[in-house]
């Protein structure tokens, strides 16, 4: 009678471990959370946030409910010459100021840019846009306003900042065509096309190239002007430089993972680090030579209790951990 009772005993074990085990094997993945970001997170810190035409810098849907007025954007550089302590700057320098001006509806209205060197400001540039229509565009018909350069003191400032008072670093764009399958628009000022390819069947190369036959100093998209997958360029038809490509959470189409991007002999990713709550709170960029480490940048997002970003931390070091380069963003916003 005791070996059946152990024998059953036995049985039931085996049994319940079993069950455990499969359990265990077959778990159900925790489920990817996601938090709709203010900032426009893959055109952040990029070229992207200089193409004025496309002023998706901003998740328009949560200016609208923020009852956002203003935001004021201030980027600092570090004061040169001046020492870290703890990994914090002790005085930073402000290089650019942005004003964003939007309407109740959540769209852009008015945006003013002003540039700083050694504490003085050496430009400044005044944008305003069409009235936006329902519903909201991802472009935005441009005028440049005002733009400002004002006298500078001495030959070397003169030579150091030739370049740029002679090229507007902005790009304005006209809305040239759109269709199911592309929209196309015209740089006014160099003439060159960028084109955005809609729909996913005509990604191809020479699906590309018999849609729009671009030259090498057009740029393609392949996605909306609001959710983009690739950006590139061609010489030869097919052959492709300055690409960036971007993958997403495929359980939230709209949660950016990375973006990579390959100017040879330089290799760029960045990562984009979410909380449990599924708000993007940092992220790391990485610079590779020939698949050699050479940099990364820590880039840290602060928020206010309405998960508006308020600040952003930038501290750059190289592959002996050395600190090379600090940065900050502040944010300041103005309620209805």
């Amino acid at each position: 009678m005791r070996n059946l009772i152990l024998f059953f005993t036995l049985i039931f074990f085996t049994l319940n471990c079993s069950t455990e085990g499969r359990k265990r094997l077959f778990k159900r993945k925790e489920k990817s959370i996601y938090t709709p970001s203010l900032m426009h997170l893959p055109s952040l810190s990029t070229n992207e946030e200089d193409y004025i035409s496309f002023p998706n810098w901003f998740n328009d849907s949560i200016i609208e409910t923020h009852k956002i007025e203003r935001i004021t954007r201030k980027s600092y550089l570090e004061k040169e010459g001046v020492e870290l302590i703890n990994n914090h700057q002790k005085s930073f320098i402000l290089r650019e100021l942005k004003d964003y001006h939007f309407t109740e509806k959540g769209g852009i209205s008015k945006l003013i840019i002003r540039n700083y060197y050694d504490e003085k400001e050496i430009g400044s540039h005044i944008y305003s846009y069409e009235k936006e229509k329902f519903p909201k565009q991802e472009y935005f018909k441009t005028k440049l306003e005002h733009v400002y350069y004002p006298g500078l003191e001495n030959k070397e400032e003169d030579e150091f900042f030739e370049e740029n008072l002679l090229k507007n670093p902005y790009k304005i764009f006209e809305k040239i065509e759109a269709n199911k399958l592309i929209k196309q628009y015209q740089n006014i000022e160099t003439g060159d096309f960028l084109y955005y390819i809609l729909s996913p069947d005509h990604w191809g190369a020479l699906s590309i190239d018999s849609l729009v036959s671009p030259n090498p100093r057009d740029e393609i998209v392949l996605g909306s002007p609001n959710h983009f997958y690739k950006k590139y360029q061609v010489t030869n038809k097919v052959k492709e430089f300055n690409v960036r490509s971007y993958t997403y959470d495929p359980t939230h189409p709209k949660k950016l993972l990375h973006w990579e991007t390959n100017h040879y002999p330089f290799k760029q990713k960045r990562n984009f680090i979410y909380t449990k709550k599924g708000i993007c709170n940092s992220y790391i960029d990485s610079v590779f030579s020939n698949d050699q480490f050479v940099t990364k940048t820590k880039s840290r997002i602060y928020y206010n209790q309405e998960n508006e970003p308020i600040k952003i931390t930038r501290l750059k070091s190289n592959k002996n951990g050395d600190t090379l380069f600090i940065s900050k963003d502040v944010f300041e916003y103005l309620k209805r």
